[in-house]
């Protein structure tokens, strides 16, 4: 028992670093939870984990959000602060799990990083749970300016270190970490640590991004009708993932483990938020049609395998290949 203690330790030590990527910034870690780092040429920051929804640090995440991906690609505020909380908005009597919010401030105390993540149970096709876990990355952001100084890998290191202690304390095995990219998203960040997007070989031998795209959120369903609300709609976008084990392949059902699991968190509606049974049964069949579309598409894939590729793989891929032998799902 303790050797598998103190294997998965080393793992999870192995994992920070390839997360850290070689970043040569001071960091302190104190008895509060809280980070400081100091780097070459910009001073003093604190990485601190928000504990409740009316921390008026919670604005200032939300402000930096909405600068950084523009305002309708953010989560509203109440949002945010009611899953800080681990309710769900709509219905504030359901539990949820809690939405984990990370800031770092500089030496004025203001908030110029910020990055949101929930530790989710991947969930088989009964949505029934596994045992195993993924922690979402849905946000991380970084002002202007402040870009580029190693502040974004150490709140993200920070970031997976609470999602290891929180998946620990729900007797979850935190098996990777898991992001919805959009085209804009820095590839290259992502493949710095560790991060990788997901592909498969199809019957005619070539290279297919898995085609993931994120269904309307949460309090996009109208009440009444179930239907998505107007001007909601699916987005396209890049599914990445770093697992702890370092494997860059993984199976068709892992894969669709961990979208069941982020459509839970992020789409699925709770009952009481609903005016009827309904409504209620309208956004379940929408939310299923999605899921079934994407498990069709993935049986395409060469032995149910799904390749962690990063963006120099797959340049690999096109040179021995040619170069329409990968097909991208977004850009």
């Amino acid at each position: 028992m303790q050797e598998r203690e103190d294997s998965a330790d080393l793992r999870e030590q192995a994992f920070l670093a390839q997360i850290q990527g070689g970043n040569t910034v001071q960091r302190i870690e104190n008895d509060d939870g809280s980070v400081d780092i100091e780097t070459e040429k910009d001073g003093k920051y604190k990485i601190e984990k928000i504990e409740a929804g009316k921390d008026p640090r919670v604005k200032e995440s939300h402000a930096l959000l909405a600068s950084t991906f523009g305002r309708p690609e953010v989560d509203s505020l109440r949002t945010i602060r009611t899953a800080i909380d681990g309710k769900v908005v709509g219905d504030e009597e359901s539990a949820d799990t809690p939405l984990l919010v990370h800031t770092v401030r500089n030496e004025q105390g203001k908030v110029i990083g910020t990055n949101h993540s929930a530790v989710l149970e991947t969930l088989n096709p009964e949505f029934e749970g596994t045992g195993n876990g993924v922690a979402l990355q849905a946000y991380t952001a970084v002002e202007k300016g402040h870009e580029g100084k190693g502040i974004g890998k150490e709140m993200l290191r920070k970031s997976v270190t609470d999602a290891l202690k929180h998946a620990r304390e729900r007797n979850v095995k935190l098996a990777a970490i898991i992001t919805e990219a959009t085209a804009e998203a820095p590839e290259g960040f992502y493949n710095s640590i560790g991060m990788r997007r997901m592909y498969f070989e199809n019957a005619e031998g070539k290279l297919v991004e898995v085609p993931y795209r994120q269904s309307e959120l949460a309090d996009d369903w109208d009440p009444g009708s179930g239907n998505p609300r107007e001007g909601a709609e699916k987005v396209a976008l890049h599914l990445m993932t770093a697992r702890l084990d370092q494997q860059t392949h993984i199976t068709a059902d892992e894969v669709m483990g961990y979208v069941r699991a982020i459509m839970n968190y992020d789409s699925f509606q709770t009952e009481g938020y609903f005016k009827n049974q309904h409504a209620y049964s309208a956004h379940e069949t929408t939310l299923q049609k999605d899921l079934h579309e994407l498990v069709t598409a993935l049986k395409e894939a060469k032995d149910g395998k799904i390749m962690l590729m990063t963006e120099a793989e797959r340049n690999t891929w096109r040179t021995q290949h040619g170069k329409d032998s990968v097909i991208e799902h977004v850009g």
